[in-house]
């Protein structure tokens, strides 16, 4: 059943609904009147009901529900979440603007993967025993109010996504080393000035999203810690170097530094192997060489706008390396010998 329409005025029992959406439902009411046993998707995106106290006798009736999508439900007051199935494994509240919060305990979803509250702008914080969800996977708080998550030694084991985009308000503090799991962490636009040395302990962490954090001046020094990271983003910050230990990121493949304060070419770059790449685009204080003679495997550079003297490859990256893609007018000199 995909779509339902109007207010049933008696009860269906439907024993093959598995998966029933109704959005833009105007009164949540009617889905009292469906049998809801073996339910286990519910998708009521914008809904504009004003009856939620209904809520907790259709939750008793889906037991069996897996997934629950409440997204831009702006009627939506009270965090549904001290009524939700055990059984619950994706809870989706995106954009529900007016929710002042997510509850205040989750110790019933022990078998919850996913948690979305991206734009519930009200949002401060979320319970404390967040580290008692031992199957989420992925958290999403982008453009909350929430401003600190603690994350105890041996909790959220699994978390493999943290999106915290445009948290404003957001600080992290060294707890997020024991995210032991973690693989993406997005912290786009928010207001940090640094990152806890302690973010060098996610021996997991494949990418790392810093674009648009306007007071984030640098990196722990150890970054190179991060053996298994791919894909590294701080475009329009202000960070005006990378520190040597980037040489140890074997495996990183994406540099994303375009409007940064960058001043020359980072030398512990120079012979990443995976480095496939780079982006310098408008960064107007860098100048000298620009050597990607160690970067056998390089096929974007971008260096528009940007004061270097030279780029310095091998002979094949000079004359056999037609799938480079660059900008600005520059050409690649063979090293000198």
């Amino acid at each position: 059943m995909s779509r339902v329409q109007g207010t049933p005025q008696r009860t269906f029992s439907l024993p093959e609904l598995k998966w029933l959406e109704w959005q833009w439902c105007h009164d949540i009411s009617g889905l009292v009147a469906f049998g809801l046993s073996d339910l286990l998707v519910l998708d009521l995106s914008w809904s504009t009901s004003s009856t939620w106290w209904h809520w907790k006798k259709i939750m008793e009736k889906a037991q069996q529900l897996k997934v629950l999508i409440l997204k831009h439900c702006r009627g939506l007051t009270e965090s549904p979440v001290s009524d939700a199935p055990m059984d619950l494994e994706r809870l989706n509240l995106e954009g529900c603007s007016l929710l002042p919060g997510v509850g205040i305990s989750f110790r019933n979803l022990g078998k919850l993967v996913s948690l979305n509250v991206k734009s519930c702008s009200f949002v401060e914080k979320l319970p404390e025993d967040i580290g008692s969800l031992v199957a989420l996977e992925e958290l999403y708080i982008d453009g909350t109010s929430i401003k600190a998550i603690e994350f105890p030694e041996g909790s959220c084991g699994k978390l493999k996504i943290l999106s915290a985009c445009n948290c404003k308000s957001l600080s992290l503090s060294g707890s997020i080393g024991n995210l032991e799991s973690l693989s993406d962490l997005a912290l786009d636009g928010t207001e940090l000035s640094e990152l806890p040395n302690e973010i060098v302990l996610l021996k997991n962490l494949e990418k790392l999203y810093l674009r648009n954090c306007r007071k984030l001046e640098k990196l722990p020094e150890a970054i190179g810690r991060l053996e298994r990271l791919q894909v590294m983003d701080l475009s329009d910050t202000v960070v005006d170097e990378i520190p040597p230990s980037v040489k140890d990121l074997r495996k990183l493949k994406v540099l994303k530094m375009p409007r940064t304060f960058i001043k020359t070419f980072p030398e512990g770059i120079r012979n990443l192997e995976r480095l496939k790449e780079i982006d310098f685009t408008f960064c107007r204080c860098l100048m000298g060489e620009c050597d990607i003679t160690g970067l056998s495997s390089l096929r974007v550079l971008l260096l528009e706008k940007t004061k270097f003297s030279e780029v310095i490859g091998t002979k094949g990256q000079s004359y056999d390396f037609p799938n480079l893609v660059r900008d600005g007018k520059f050409r690649i000199s063979e090293r000198r010998r």
